[in-house]
């Protein structure tokens, strides 16, 4: 209970700049409920000022307590959601920089969809927490103090009483919170693979149905719904308990303050029970509103540690470097990787084994070889998503290390085969790699991708909204558009990486030809499957168990090495359709 206690507190921490508006919605909180206290307290002494035919409490502070109360309860309302909006902005920020940070290295073994989760649910969870329970807590326990003040004039014992029981009531949740938190744990971890297998059945639908995999999918949904169903009922058998202690808890309060002040009252005295009962039904009142969503605690210390531990992931890069783009410019571009040996961090399996290449100037390079030869990998480690376990990599003699990261990621461009676009226009996607650009630019970007062919003829054209993730365009149009992006990004060295695997080939190499010839100059490193693409590079780079085979043009490694045409022969076969 402590560790997750300082959990929520040190996420607590990160709430930065708002704790003098915590405070005035927790001071907003504690009048209004004061107000709601005074009214009872006033519609029982007027009671008994007209039982008594004295007359001498006026309704007049009756009704002053209610619009006062209603004043304050709107002030309490505006000012907790102010807070409330405050918190998730802060939070939601913080999460995205971190995410930010450690992507995509640190993220290895994290699902996406859980992380979605992560940032709206668990985020929204903890401000309610904070906002609401947190500042209902603190005007609870002030005005428990104040009433067993007023008890204590009447019956000391009745108010120590009135005070044990009504600590108990509020200690009480703990001891279910705490033998329900792992629960709590493991129900934010199974709504997380909910929405994670919802996601895939929607991103993935026509996968799900061309594919006949509906039992199959279902089957899992089955399985996750059934494990939380599983959860929640038994959370509501612990709630069903909480909520009887609670009413037995309450009328056993209620019960023994007044018959305590009773006794402790002289007959003249005795109309002052009406008071005590009323303060005490009010105040139990108030403590139950507070205990009201206390069987929600498990999943607030569960949403918690699951921030705490995004805030803990670390980056496999650091970004202490220094060197400015500055130091890059001007300059022909040459890379150098300087003796590369790498393993990813959860795999003993080392995937390149003392890679050494050098390339001075522009042109096209080629990397090539079996699936898991270590391509890819090498992309991602000239973009710093890892760093080598041995060896460097540098870019005009520079150590890419020593170059702060937003400068090597403006100098280099990584083209996944895998693109993603934003639910906006096409246009809009356009202007993420290049914001300035005119309306010229964007057409010859989609010219030089070949893409301009079926944008143009969309009703809206630049205009139309792709929807989630590009899903109204094919594979090979996504990628285009991606290719569209890199062009007007416009980098010193741009990577493709299976960039155009969707392609036909006919249209990857005219792609690649238009590409090549308007960014002269510039260096582009390719990695492919295709024979034809190889053809078109100044030179291939032959990778086998992650370390160089051989080098050369396409016709001397054709004619010269026997496993790279082992190499282009099942590569061919791989890509000629069956007859």
């Amino acid at each position: 209970m402590r560790d997750q206690i300082k959990e929520v507190f040190a996420i607590y921490r990160r709430v930065h700049g708002l704790g003098a508006y915590i405070f005035i919605s927790a001071l907003a909180r504690i009048l209004t409920k004061l107000c709601e206290l005074f009214t009872f307290l006033a519609l029982a002494y007027w009671l008994v000022s007209v039982l008594s035919g004295t007359l001498q409490f006026s309704f007049g502070w009756v009704l002053l307590s209610i619009a006062l109360g209603f004043g304050l309860s709107y002030f309490d309302t505006y000012i907790s959601h102010w807070v409330s909006f405050r918190i998730v902005k802060h939070l939601q920020d913080q999460v995205y920089e971190q995410l930010d940070q450690v992507a995509p290295g640190g993220l290895r073994n994290e699902n996406t969809a859980d992380s979605a989760a992560l940032i709206i649910s668990d985020v929204s969870l903890f401000e309610w927490f904070v906002a609401h329970c947190l500042i209902e807590w603190i005007g609870s326990l002030v005005l428990l103090i104040g009433s067993v003040f007023y008890l204590a004039r009447i019956s000391y014992s009745a108010a120590i009483v009135f005070l044990i029981l009504a600590l108990f009531m509020l200690i009480v949740p703990f001891v279910f919170v705490k033998s329900g938190s792992q629960t709590g744990f493991e129900m934010r971890r199974i709504f997380g693979a909910m929405e994670a297998v919802i996601a895939d059945g929607i991103l993935g639908e026509k996968d799900v149905v061309a594919n006949h995999w509906e039992a199959d999918y279902f089957a899992n949904v089955e399985v996750v719904d059934r494990n939380y169903s599983k959860g929640l009922l038994g959370m509501d058998r612990r709630d069903l308990h909480l909520s009887s202690f609670e009413s037995i808890l309450s009328i056993l309060s209620i019960l023994l303050t007044v018959y305590l002040s009773s006794l402790a009252l002289s007959p003249e005295s005795r109309y002052l029970l009406l008071p005590v009962a009323a303060l005490t039904l009010s105040m139990i009142s108030i403590l139950q509103a507070t205990l009201h969503e206390s069987s929600n605690y498990a999943f607030v210390f569960g949403a918690a540690h699951r921030l705490s531990r995004i805030f803990a992931l670390k980056s496999p890069v650091d970004d202490h470097g220094k060197v400015e783009l500055t130091a890059l410019q001007n300059k022909p571009c040459r890379i150098a990787f300087r003796h590369l040996d790498f393993h990813y961090p959860d795999e003993e399996k080392q995937v390149l084994n003392g890679f050494d290449y050098e390339w001075d100037g522009a042109g096209l390079v080629a990397f090539v070889g079996a699936s898991g030869c270590g391509k890819s990998t090498l992309a991602q480690l000239l973009h710093r998503f890892w760093d080598p376990t041995a060896g460097h990599i540098e870019i005009n003699g520079i150590d890419i290390r020593s170059l702060r990261l937003d400068a090597l990621r403006s100098w280099v461009t990584v083209l996944p085969q895998e693109t993603h676009l934003m639910r906006m226009s096409l246009r809009d996607n356009l202007k993420l790699a290049k914001g300035d650009a005119t309306e010229d630019e964007l057409t010859e970007a989609l010219q030089v991708a070949h893409a301009f062919s079926f944008a143009s003829k969309w009703p809206e054209g630049l205009d139309t909204r792709l929807g989630d993730d590009g899903l109204q365009l094919s594979g090979g149009e996504r990628q285009r558009i991606a290719i569209a992006q890199a062009y007007l990004k416009n980098p010193e060295i741009l990577v493709l990486d299976e960039s155009l695997s969707a392609v036909d080939q006919e249209t990857e190499t005219k792609i690649i030809r238009d590409l090549q010839k308007k960014r002269e100059g510039r260096l582009s490193i390719m990695i492919t499957h295709r024979v034809a693409a190889m053809s078109l590079a100044d030179q291939l780079v032959f990778i086998e168990g992650g370390r160089i085979a051989n080098v050369g043009t396409y016709q001397r490694l054709l004619t010269d090495c026997e496993d790279f045409r082992s190499l282009v022969r099942a590569f061919e076969e791989s890509s000629t359709p069956d007859a």
